[in-house]
């Protein structure tokens, strides 16, 4: 009878709390992993969700570490409290949707303790933006009366012979008509520009980035560049940057996959005695049921990784990956086969 209870107790748990945890002991269960804010106006400010879990597992948990992946996010949580077995905890999440349009989706990562998993959280809302005026919409000063909403496109994952356009827009905020020409000096590059070439005062137009990735499925590397801006024949000081992230790999549906993991979620560099140089490390496992294949590896000048290029983590293994260099903050990206995170920055600092 006792043994019953207990069992109908879970079950009643688990309909309420679905998992979405990963990791090798799921023993944290949320709720939900997703909120949808609805339609909300910008200027009403900050929203807040609070994703409630509870503990299935025998041992305690403690949240580690909570990865916003973008800074208009951030979360609340007791990093000091142990979550006993069969207790409950949340995580308050809080968006800020200054600057947003139109429907927009943000991740968290959430990281436990002792390996218990970590948690992908995601909000989404559909943000009607607050009247502006033109210098906040447009706030980057190309020169000549010309101002653009932003300097960076970035067109994310690209997989060979994919294709991805992005824009930026332009108005002349003169009171005569101005000239535009933007140039990409690579010759050999994938990144194309259509645009006006005349605008008249109080005119806006569109600058097309246009980008395919190459059909090299041996690529893997992050792709920028620069773009140069010239009016009435002279060349503006404010450049454009295109940037892409090109993966080779092209996973196939329904068979076995690894799955990339990290701990800590930003690593600690630590002065070595009678030198100048600092260490950091980071484990990166597998906790998929394929083999995990590091294709690439970025690290930025000055910067000795341990991890290379052909490394190939079997499924429940893990590494313990040595960054050394004079730099305090920096991040090493790796290109992998996991179809969910084809690429992994590891932070150091």
């Amino acid at each position: 009878y006792p043994m019953n209870l207990r069992r109908g107790f879970l079950v009643a748990l688990l309909l309420t709390f679905c998992p979405f945890i990963y990791g090798q002991d799921p023993s944290i269960v949320f709720s939900s992993s997703q909120w949808d804010f609805g339609r909300v106006k910008e200027e009403d400010g900050v929203l807040s969700h609070d994703f409630r879990f509870v503990n299935l597992g025998d041992s305690p948990v403690r949240i580690s570490s909570v990865r916003p992946g973008c800074s208009c996010i951030r979360a609340d949580y007791d990093d000091i409290m142990t979550v006993a077995p069969g207790s409950k905890g949340e995580i308050s999440v809080f968006f800020d949707p200054a600057g947003a349009s139109g429907e927009v989706f943000r991740n968290l990562e959430v990281f436990f303790a002792d390996g218990a998993g970590y948690a992908i959280l995601s909000v989404k809302a559909d943000v009607v933006p607050a009247p502006r005026s033109l210098e906040s919409m447009f706030p980057f000063i190309l020169g000549d009366g010309l101002r653009v909403d932003g300097n960076l496109v970035r067109l994310g994952f690209m997989n060979p012979g994919m294709e991805r356009t992005g824009i930026i827009h332009v108005v002349n905020s003169s009171d005569r008509e101005v000239s535009l020409r933007v140039v990409n000096p690579d010759f050999g590059s994938p990144v194309e520009i259509v645009g006006p070439e005349v605008l008249g005062p109080g005119e806006t137009g569109e600058i097309k980035v246009d980008c395919r990735m190459p059909m090299d499925r041996r690529l893997f590397r992050t792709y920028s560049d620069s773009l140069l801006v010239f009016s009435g024949g002279k060349q503006c000081q404010q450049k454009l940057v295109c940037e892409a992230i090109f993966v080779g790999y092209t996973p196939r549906e329904g068979q076995a996959a690894p799955s990339i993991w990290t701990n800590p979620s930003s690593a600690p560099m630590k002065s070595r005695f009678f030198s100048d140089e600092r260490r950091g490390f980071v484990t990166v496992g597998n906790r998929g049921e394929a083999p995990l294949y590091i294709f690439a590896v970025e690290a930025p000048e000055g910067v000795s990784v341990s991890i290379k290029a052909g490394t190939v983590l079997k499924p429940d293994s893990s590494i313990v990956v040595t960054a050394s260099s004079m730099k305090r903050n920096f991040s090493v990206r790796l290109f992998t086969n996991d179809p969910v995170r084809p690429i992994k920055d590891l932070i150091f600092n």
